[in-house]
């Protein structure tokens, strides 16, 4: 396929709601997937680079310490990360706050439905990687507990 369709098809997508595309012309697949990792650089003549996954999970994973003391909540589901129920209201977390099995912890917003999340393990929390309100992806770390 025409490098150039390529690149005109990807600014379009850019400005779209579509979130992927794939498009096959005989043995050639193209397949185009926005996500939040994809940045566009200022000038027009590089490319488009596709960054690696955020190197939270990489630096966790080299240092033993961390291995062993710290747990990654990861979210269940692509939606809007909550830690409070409504605007007004106590968070459910605080750093340094201690949780317990079963404790709900954030909730997730997906197509208009609450889903109350519930902590898998004890511990105290140390970090919330995401912003309230902030869109979340599958499986992305969310907070660091000990």
């Amino acid at each position: 396929m025409d490098i150039k369709k390529i690149s005109k098809l990807i600014k379009l997508i850019e400005q779209s709601c579509i979130s992927e595309i794939k498009i096959s012309n005989g043995s050639e697949v193209v397949k185009i997937k926005k996500s939040i990792y994809m940045h566009k650089n200022t000038k027009n003549s590089e490319k488009i680079q596709i960054y690696k996954k955020n190197n939270l999970n990489k630096r966790i994973r080299n240092n033993k310490k961390n291995k062993e003391k710290k747990t990654i909540i990861k979210s269940p589901m692509v939606g809007t990360f909550y830690y409070n129920s409504h605007k007004d209201s106590k968070p459910f977390i605080s750093i340094n706050q201690r949780i317990n099995k079963g404790d709900i912890i954030y909730i997730i917003e997906a197509m208009k439905v609450v889903n109350h999340v519930r902590s898998e393990k004890s511990g105290i929390i140390k970090k919330i990687l995401v912003k309230n309100g902030q869109s979340v992806e599958f499986d992305q770390p969310l907070i660091i507990i000990e």
